[in-house]
Formats: C-alpha cells, sequence, structure tokens
C-alpha cells in the first residue's frame, strides 16, 4: 500500500513514523529532541553518492564524498580529511586521558613541526626545526638539540647517569667524548689503540694546563710526561720531566711549597713569606719559620755515644749544654736556667732554687700512680687555686693514662660555666657535663641515679616506698613535665611514654606505650596527636587517638554513667555497633550502611539516602517487605478529614509532561522475578496553568503501555477498546441537550442512537451480519425509516422523501 501526501504531514509530539514488523525503525519528536532510532536488528543504512550532514544555517559539520574523502568541521572550518595514504589535521592534535600510544607519521607543512605531550600542569614540546629536533618544556627552555647536520646533541643542564650506568664508546678508533663551550676544547678522552685504553689528552684552548676545580680521582698510578721505559713506574703520582716540579699553590694566602729535583738535588722550600711545617699524625712536629728558626714539637732523638746538645749565646758569650751521662740528662749552665713559653717565663732553676709560673706536671716513671698530695701544716682546708695574671683566663685540669689525655675539667671564664669532658680533645663531642649557675647541669649523653643509665635517664630505687621521679614547683607556678624533640616531619614520633615491669619469664617487658605525633607541622597549624597504646602478645593495639578532631576509640567502650559528647561528632568504624546491655537491640554501621536490630535480627536499614525495613539493600528511597500489611496509615482525625497520603514532587524548575506521581503493581511472574503488571502516573499538562492529567498503564508482553488518560477536561481517553457488557454506553452533552448512545447486539443488532432531548427526534444506526442500515426519525418521534442501506454486496440503496 502507498501512502502519499499531497499537502504538510503532521505528527504531534511522541507520535511516531515506524517502519518494519516490529516497528524496528521509528522517527518522531519527544517535545523536546528529534530521534531515527534503528530498534531492530542489522545495521542502520544511510546511501548516497555525496553526504553532507549540515547545521542549521547549511554551514558544513561532516561530508562524505563516496569513495573519495571524509572530512569534519569545526564552525563551518575543515579540520581533519581522510586521504588515500592516512589524514591531514589541520590545527594542533591533543590527546588526553588513558596511556594509549600516538602512533604513526606526523608531517607537517610548516617550517616547524610541533608536538606537545602535556598533563595537568605542564607540556612539553617536541619541535623539528630545520636540521635540529628539540626538547623543550613549557618554559621555552631548550633542555635538548639534536643536530643532524654534525650529529651532535647539546644538552643546556646537567647530564646525570643513574648508579651502574656507562659511557660505551664505538668498536672504532678515535671515537672521543668532548667537552666544548662553542668552539673552544677543554678536555677530550679518545681511543687510542686496539687495548681499548681510553687516552685523557691536554685542553688546546688553556695552555696545555688541565685544570680540575673540586677532585680528580684515579683508579690506577698517575704519569706524567714523556716516559720510555727506562723507568719502573711507581705506585701514586710519577712525574718524567728534566727538572720535575711540584707545586702547591694556596692562593688565598698567597702561599706557594715546590717540590722539584735539580742537578742531582732534591729541594723542598716555600717561596712566600710564610713558614715550612712538617706533620705527623696530623700533628704539627716540626716548624722552619721565615727567619731560619727550627722548632720542635715532638721528641728529638740524637743518637751518639756522647750526645749533646750546645747553646750559645753570642751576645753574651755564654752557653748551656744538654748532655746524656749514663742515661740521665745533664744541663750545664754558669747562669739561671730559665725555662718560658715566647717571653712568658713557666720555670727557673738558680742556685737558690727551682721556681714554677706555669703548670706543674706530675710523672711517675714507676708501676704506680703519679700523685700530687695537699697537705695543710697550719689545720685549714688543702686547697687547689688556678690563678691567671690576665684578666678572663680559664683554669684546665688535665687527667692523661700512660700519656694519652683521657679526661678534662675546665673553668670557662667567657661562659661562667664548668665543663667536664672524657677523651682526647676538649670538644662538644667529649662534652659530658656543663655547670653552670642560669642553666643548672646539661649532661651529653647519659645519666643514671641510683643504677648505670642504659638511656638518656635511668632512675633507679630499690624501694617500693619511694617515688623514684618527682617535679615540684614552689607554688608560684605550675609543676611541669616537656618532651621536646627536634623531629618535625609530619607523621612522624616526636615524644613517647612507655611502661615496663618484669615479666616472670621475659624480663623487662613493654605493656603500654603513650605516643605524640605530629600531624601537621604548616606554619600556623601545628596539629598533634596522641595515642594510646595497650600491648598484647607483643604486638602494639592502638585503644584511644586524641587529634583536633576529637577522640577515637578503637574498642568497646563502656561506662556506667552518661557519656556526653560536648561538640562533635562519635565515630565508629565499620562492623561495631550501639548496643544496649547485653540484650541483642544495637544499631550498627556495616559496608556504608546504618543497621537497626531487634532480638538479634536486622529489622530496618538504612543505605545512603533509602530505607528499606524487612530488606537490607531497598532499591528505592523506601522499600518495605514481609509478610501482613506492608503499609497501613491510620487517621484518628474528626469529622471528614481521613488518612491521606502524599505524593509530591518539588522540583526548582517544573515543565510540561513532568512526572509528579508515580504508583507502580507488580511482583513475581515466574520464580523469583519481577515485573511491573500496571502503573498509574500524574503528569503536568501545562504547568503554568496547573494543568494535569491522570494516565492508567497496563503491561503488554513486558512494556508497559498506556490504556486511558484523564485529562483537566474531565475527558477519558482510551488507548484500546472500551467494552460495556450487557449494557449501554451514553455519551452526553448537557449543555446543548444531546446524547450519543451505544447499545450491544440486541435482537441480533448492533445499535449507535443519537438523540435530540430538545426535539424527541433518534438517528440510528443498525449493524447486523449482512448489512448496515442508516434509520432516521420523525421530528415527532414516530418509528425510524431507513434513510440508507449498505448490504454485504457494497451496494448502496439511498431513500429519499421529496417535499
Amino acid at each position: 500500500m502507498s501512502i502519499q501526501f499531497l499537502n504538510t504531514g503532521s505528527f504531534p509530539d511522541n507520535a511516531k513514523l515506524t517502519f518494519g514488523t516490529g516497528s524496528d525503525l521509528q522517527i518522531y519528536h519527544d517535545g523536546s529532541n528529534s530521534y531515527i532510532s534503528d530498534l531492530g536488528t542489522g545495521n542502520l543504512r544511510i546511501r548516497s553518492t555525496s553526504l553532507r550532514l549540515e547545521s542549521t544555517d547549511s554551514s558544513n559539520m561532516i561530508v562524505a564524498n563516496g569513495a573519495d574523502s571524509v572530512s569534519l568541521y569545526y564552525n563551518a572550518v575543515k579540520k581533519l580529511e581522510t586521504t588515500n595514504t592516512g589524514a591531514e589535521i589541520t590545527g594542533a592534535v591533543t590527546v588526553s586521558g588513558g596511556t594509549e600510544n600516538l602512533l604513526g607519521n606526523f608531517v607537517s607543512t610548516d617550517s616547524i613541526a610541533e608536538i606537545r605531550v602535556q598533563d595537568d600542569t605542564a607540556y612539553t614540546r617536541l619541535l623539528n626545526v630545520g636540521s635540529q629536533f628539540k626538547i623543550m618544556p613549557n618554559d621555552g627552555s631548550e633542555t635538548l638539540i639534536l643536530d643532524g647536520s654534525d650529529d651532535s646533541a647539546t644538552f643546556a643542564g646537567n647530564i646525570t647517569f643513574s648508579s651502574g650506568s656507562d659511557i660505551i664508546f664505538p668498536d672504532n678508533l678515535g671515537a672521543a667524548l668532548e667537552f666544548k663551550e662553542g668552539s673552544n676544547l677543554y678536555m677530550r678522552f679518545v681511543t687510542t689503540n686496539s687495548s681499548e685504553e681510553i687516552q685523557m689528552e691536554k685542553a688546546t684552548t688553556i695552555s696545555n694546563t688541565l685544570n680540575v676545580s673540586s677532585t680528580a680521582t684515579f683508579a690506577g698510578n698517575v704519569l706524567i710526561g714523556p716516559y720510555t721505559g727506562q723507568y719502573t713506574i711507581a705506585t701514586g703520582l710519577n712525574i718524567a720531566e728534566t727538572s720535575p716540579t711540584i707545586q702547591l699553590f694556596d692562593t688565598t694566602n698567597d702561599c706557594i711549597l715546590k717540590m722539584y729535583s735539580q742537578d742531582s738535588s732534591s729541594v723542598i722550600g716555600t717561596y712566600s713569606n710564610h713558614p715550612l711545617l712538617f706533620y705527623t699524625n696530623s700533628q704539627e712536629r716540626l716548624k722552619l719559620t721565615q727567619a731560619g728558626d727550627i722548632q720542635f714539637y715532638g721528641d728529638l732523638a740524637i743518637e751518639s755515644a756522647t750526645p749533646y746538645i750546645t747553646l750559645y749565646d753570642t751576645d753574651n758569650s755564654t752557653s748551656i749544654i744538654f748532655s746524656s751521662i749514663g742515661g740521665a740528662l745533664q744541663v750545664d749552665s754558669a747562669s739561671d736556667q730559665i725555662y718560658q713559653i715566647g717571653s712568658t717565663e713557666y720555670f727557673r732553676i738558680a742556685t737558690t732554687g727551682a721556681t714554677f709560673a706555669g703548670n706543674v706536671e706530675v710523672t711517675n716513671a714507676g708501676s704506680g700512680d703519679a700523685k700530687v698530695t695537699l697537705k695543710s701544716t697550719t689545720g685549714g682546708d688543702p686547697t687547689i687555686v688556678f690563678n691567671s695574671a690576665a684578666a678572663n683566663r680559664s683554669g684546665v685540669m688535665k687527667f692523661q693514662d700512660n700519656g694519652t689525655q683521657v679526661g678534662e675539667i675546665k673553668y670557662v671564664h667567657n661562659g661562667d660555666s664548668l665543663e667536664f669532658y672524657t677523651g682526647g680533645a676538649s670538644t662538644a663531642s667529649h662534652l659530658e657535663l656543663k655547670l653552670k649557675e642560669s642553666e643548672g647541669a646539661t649532661f651529653r649523653t647519659k645519666v643514671g641515679i641510683g643504677i648505670t643509665p642504659s638511656t638518656k635517664l635511668h632512675v633507679y630505687q630499690n624501694d617500693t616506698n619511694a617515688n623514684e621521679v618527682m617535679v615540684e614547683n614552689d607554688g608560684t607556678g605550675d609543676a611541669g613535665l616537656t618532651l621536646r624533640s627536634d623531629d618535625n616531619v609530619d607523621g612522624s614520633t616526636f615524644a613517647f611514654i612507655n611502661f615496663d615491669a618484669n615479666s616472670s619469664t621475659d624480663g623487662n617487658t613493654r605493656y603500654a606505650r603513650i605516643r605524640a605525633y605530629i600531624e601537621d607541622n604548616t606554619q600556623d597549624t601545628q596539629d598533634g596527636k596522641l595515642l594510646f597504646t595497650t600491648i598484647k602478645n607483643a604486638s602494639d593495639f592502638n585503644q584511644l587517638t586524641l587529634d583536633s578532631s576529637g577522640a577515637t576509640f578503637a574498642g568497646t567502650i563502656t561506662t556506667t554513667g552518661t557519656l556526653t559528647v560536648d561538640s562533635g561528632h562519635v565515630n565508629i568504624d565499620s562492623g561495631y555497633s550501639f548496643q544496649w546491655g547485653d540484650t541483642h537491640e544495637r544499631i550498627e554501621q556495616s559496608d556504608g550502611k546504618i543497621e537497626f536490630f531487634t532480638n538479634n535480627t536486622q529489622q530496618m536499614t538504612l543505605s545512603g539516602s533509602s530505607l528499606g525495613i524487612g530488606t537490607d539493600s531497598p532499591a528505592a528511597l523506601l522499600e518495605i517487605a514481609g509478610s501482613g500489611d506492608a503499609l497501613r496509615i491510620e487517621s484518628t482525625n474528626a469529622g471528614t478529614a481521613g488518612a491521606q497520603i502524599d505524593l509530591l514532587h518539588f522540583t526548582a524548575s517544573p515543565a510540561d509532561d513532568d512526572i509528579h506521581g508515580l504508583i507502580n503493581f507488580g511482583g513475581y511472574y515466574t520464580g523469583t522475578t519481577s515485573v511491573y503488571g500496571s502503573q498509574i502516573k500524574s503528569v503536568w499538562s501545562d504547568v503554568s496553568d496547573r494543568d494535569a492529567e491522570l494516565q492508567f498503564f497496563t503491561n503488554n508482553a513486558g512494556t508497559l503501555t498506556k490504556a486511558l488518560t484523564l485529562d483537566t477536561g474531565q475527558n477519558a481517553t482510551f488507548t484500546g477498546n472500551v467494552e460495556v457488557q450487557n449494557s449501554q454506553l451514553k455519551v452526553r452533552d448537557t449543555s446543548s441537550n444531546l446524547q450519543l448512545t451505544m447499545q450491544a447486539s440486541v435482537g441480533g443488532v448492533s445499535r449507535i442512537m443519537a438523540h435530540n432531548n430538545n426535539l424527541g427526534s433518534n438517528h440510528d444506526l443498525d449493524i447486523v451480519s449482512t448489512q448496515i442500515d442508516f434509520l432516521t426519525g420523525s421530528i415527532s418521534g414516530s418509528d425510524n425509516s431507513r434513510a440508507l442501506f449498505l448490504d454485504s454486496s457494497r451496494n448502496a440503496t439511498l431513500q429519499v422523501v421529496c417535499i
């Protein structure tokens, strides 16, 4: 059958033009959008020699030219076109999301080809400019340039090799690693022979001198100068020259030390106004001054049968002789023997006796200890006094063991403190105790009270009735105990208190601890937390956490009184609950749900914004499951106001066709598979006039289909047939007093009657098995007479009355 529209065909909203036995292809408009919907099997094929998809202003969006190209447009401008070799793109290509690779050949017709690799914050540019390939970050700097004209690679910054990485030279001779600035060559490493040796060549642009600004480390021996094999190469530094010289420059102090060999002599000397010092074991042992003096800082050994040293005073014609006779030192002098340092006299031997002006050291050459005994003959207290003629000087008492310093007590004048040192040096790492009036006592390492300490402060008292540690204030302030650490890393422990006791089997055992953590060390924030931990089976159990958000308990909270939370929240981890005594009534949180139990059975579940009664997985805002009355509403209102259910839809922008009320009816139709059997909807037909209609749906082969609509004009529209059993269907217009009556078969005749109550006339349409009669009655209401007769042979008989 063909359908031809001689004029415009008009379809209302949601009216569909369908094709196919099962309505496979549909064309319709729903009031907001237009659809071409292919719901059947197979493909939706659009065939054309040239296909164009245009905007409403006739601008191109997609153009497909048969077996030729396909073009995509942006704002009527072509951006992508397929060709027989690939695709041509105008503009940039951006790839975002995922981890897919962008593969293929990229060809640009511009003088500069560019690819950008971009994330959320920055991008990297890959450019091809002439013979150069550049990698540039988004700040515009050229990080790497690969130049095809000379096969070079230029880095803008440092080159960092990871651990285990190598620089590999090719097998051919002459492969080199060069260090240059522009055309200036500074250092060059080059392969020289088949034994794979690497030669470091002198830089030709800096006067044949190799400068090392920091540290140069050589794995083997170092040879400087020509070498023909006449000498054995020694381990270390070797110089083979006519006059080999090593010069050490101190550029800061203008000091030069030169070591060289010339005229069969070996020379070591300074060539500046500085002394020459000789050290052993980091200690100065010999000094040659600018004036030619020789100063020894250690032992001076003279091996001879009669060793002696004679000192002459040429100005006063006096001398002093130091000699060894029978293993003893003998000093011969005609005048006083004075021992001084600089211009200060410390010890004098004269004919009247010996005088000490400085320190006194007592040494016992035997097996016993060297002792200094202070004895008072007057009955007073023996006293050692450290006194200096100069102001602001320190006093020192040193302790030695076999010549090695093992301790020191020092009074420091500029700090007014008394310091106790251990070891061989009075440095901060050896300062064990510092006493100062304004600061008290400061210990460097451990302090033991009643015991040898195993920790920084170890207090031991074998008395169960005594307090081992007490912090007491004189009453003018608060007694305080501060635990402080320099650790300032977020998430780290900076202070803790351990509670230990001796167990019956394992000795000292830790049973509990309190730890202080840094949560956020940001300036003006400084959030911290306290963690209270008990230990069971050698494992930590964090029972209570106090932080800026409140208190968090890890286990059960038991209280005999009232638990009050002044502000904030009570947070309970998944799987734990509020429980009333030992009963089975509780509220529990599990898997993001709030579950209510009575008699140890889950009765109600709050999941998100959905509430389930009798089900733990509500599929709607309210789901009730169970036997008996699922929902019962009773009202005790007096008068005509009874029980009421309101289905209300509150939205800020209501629109026509919005559903503001919906009731579904359904259940299991096979096994445990459920379906909606019918449905009632309340829909806005004209929201501006507050007009609504009630729609009734029934299930037809699995699809809810509208059966009846009751609109605001009190009209009832049936989608299907209307069947009236053993009765009549009357349609009456009360305003014009017209009535249409449809009557089922009576005596083998089905009749449609039109009646005008004002005129008293009837006009009938009778339908029998073989004919259709059109009957019209007289004005006076007499029996109807046949006006038109249609028989089964499609003959029409018209009866007219001529007046």
